[in-house]
């Protein structure tokens, strides 16, 4: 982490700077943090820092425990299953807001998402795989202008992220079946067709949780994902 710059928004570069090591792997899932050693890192007060790991604990990506303080969100297969199975009905609601409401700019915005993805999978660059498969669900997400699920779903994909990076490395993880749920979704968004676009949104995030389940084997119950072979 970086020193953040003065400002009046402290707290949001403090947050914004947690937030994003954690995302991005650099906090490891069952670190404890420490506001003392936030604010040193960021050359800031405790105040902000302390307040940022609260923010990150109601977006679920910090839990408080006992004897432990604020530690980074750890993640079991049960865990893996509840965020899925919450997701799904939510993203199948987005895509088919998304087909009704969606704009020339943000359609195109979609598919370029889309296809910098596909070509992500193909060079099997798993980063960009990661980066470029979040802007492609988060732009329909947003285009369906309905507020409470762009933030539950920003929440719950947040959570999915951290405790399954390291199962994303797994062969099978950027194959074929993504590239074709991709394209039914963009289709059907770009068609009108809402009733196909929830459909198939919804068929693509139980896809993903059965391809979990197929790769949990080395994972025994209520151990951590992030302690698991490194899988895709």
């Amino acid at each position: 982490m970086e020193p953040v710059q003065r400002g009046d928004s402290l707290y949001e570069q403090v947050l914004d700077s947690v937030r994003s090591e954690i995302l991005e792997g650099r906090i490891a899932p069952g670190t404890v943090l420490s506001a003392a050693e936030i604010a040193t890192k960021l050359d800031v007060s405790r105040s902000p820092a302390r307040e940022a790991i609260l923010q990150l604990q109601n977006e679920g990506l910090v839990t408080i425990l006992p004897r432990r303080g604020a530690v980074v969100l750890e993640g079991t297969m049960a865990d893996i299953e509840e965020i899925l199975r919450f997701r799904e009905p939510l993203e199948g609601m987005a895509a088919a807001l998304a087909a009704q409401r969606i704009d020339r700019s943000t359609l195109e915005e979609l598919r370029e998402a889309f296809e910098a993805h596909s070509e992500a999978i193909h060079v099997k660059d798993l980063d960009r795989h990661l980066e470029l498969d979040e802007a492609f669900h988060m732009t329909f997400i947003r285009a369906s202008r309905n507020q409470r699920i762009i933030e539950a779903l920003r929440t719950v994909r947040a959570q999915l992220r951290v405790v399954t990076r390291r199962l994303s490395a797994e062969p099978g993880a950027m194959d074929g079946a993504i590239l074709d749920a991709h394209t039914a979704i963009y289709t059907a968004i770009k068609d009108g067709d809402w009733r196909l676009a929830e459909r198939y949104a919804r068929s693509h995030v139980r896809g993903i949780l059965g391809f979990y389940i197929e790769h949990s084997d080395a994972i025994p119950p209520g151990q951590p994902v992030s302690d698991a072979p490194p899988s895709g």
